[in-house]
């Protein structure tokens, strides 16, 4: 019994010490270095098609790249297309699908230039606690591959004949705030420019995002929870890569967000490096749908306002290569 006790005894101590050395690996990575990204140059296009949806053309793309994996999204485009090369807008927002994405914001307000939505590696709403145990390895390696993914939708567009490349902006909301900041690091790195950038509905940390929102038990269940996703998440963690972010910026926040705690949204404004706008809209988080609309109309005019006034967007659509407005 006694040798049973102590094999048992032993096996956890391995476990915790197998544990502790994974925690401080994981804490001691560079965060920037331990994002997978791919060199334009080897990111082919495996997919493209296109349909008229409203007024525009929806170019569906699908990129691949060896670290960075599948890119899907979709570009909106005005139809028929101007004689001018258009600003480029990267939208990336929550988990529904791209072309829901897109349409929702061309049918809210005719934001204007060239628009990509982002389709997330992921599956569709919250993991669940099965998901995260049977699929947790796969499911961060899918979270850290988004900054790069995104890298990659940012040269793949600045390359095209119609996108005016020193007018690149690039706006994250909800869980696109989280990612934003890592992907404008990875694009500066490599030497590109996002002159604006808009960051609404986020916070810092993601650990102080995951314990505070609603129903996630008790105080020691919030703290595992805050450990394990600022440990877990830290390579795209907004507050290692706000302050060595060059640009312009909007920070946006819910006077009644019910998901981001006040706090953790201050604490991402503070870290946004100037010259930043701050705003607050009236309501509670962002989101698609029906129940969501009127707080999407809300961000879409406050973001296209602030964009028009710093030169990233014109004030009216350009005129078409027939003459037509």
């Amino acid at each position: 019994m006694r040798r049973l006790a102590l094999a048992a005894a032993c096996a956890a101590l391995a476990v915790v010490a197998t544990l502790a050395a994974v925690a401080i690996g994981l804490r001691a990575a560079d965060p920037l270095a331990a994002l997978p990204r791919d060199d334009p140059s080897r990111v082919s296009t495996a997919e493209q098609r296109s349909e008229r949806s409203q007024g525009r053309t929806l170019l569906h793309v699908v990129l691949d790249g060896e670290a960075v994996g599948r890119v899907q999204f979709v570009l909106s485009l005005p139809d028929p297309m101007p004689a001018e090369r258009l600003p480029l807008l990267v939208v990336v927002a929550g988990l529904r699908g791209a072309t829901d994405r897109v349409r929702e914001v061309d049918a809210v307000a005719g934001i204007g230039g060239a628009v990509v939505g982002y389709d997330w590696p992921l599956p569709p709403g919250d993991p669940t606690f099965a998901d995260l145990a049977l699929r947790g390895r796969k499911l961060r390696a899918a979270v850290l591959a988004v900054p790069g993914q995104i890298d990659a939708i940012l040269a793949w567009a600045s390359r095209q004949p119609w996108v005016d490349p020193n007018r690149v902006a690039l706006l994250g909301f909800s869980l696109g705030a989280f990612v934003v900041p890592a992907a404008q690091r990875l694009a500066q790195e490599r030497g590109a420019q996002v002159g604006w950038t808009v960051i609404g509905y986020g916070g810092a940390t993601i650990g102080d995002v995951v314990a505070g929102l609603p129903d996630t038990g008790p105080a020691w269940t919030r703290a595992l929870l805050r450990a394990g996703a600022n440990l877990l998440l830290r390579p795209v963690e907004p507050s290692h890569h706000l302050p060595h972010l060059r640009g312009r910026f909007l920070v946006l926040g819910a006077e009644h967000d019910r998901l981001i705690d006040p706090r953790a949204t201050q604490r991402l404004a503070e870290l946004t490096p100037e010259p930043r706008t701050v705003a607050r809209i009236a309501g509670g988080h962002v989101g698609l749908g029906a129940d969501r609309r009127e707080i999407l109309e809300r961000v879409v005019a406050v973001s296209r306002a602030w964009l028009v006034e710093q030169g990233a967007l014109d004030p009216d659509p350009p005129a078409s290569a027939s003459g037509e407005r």
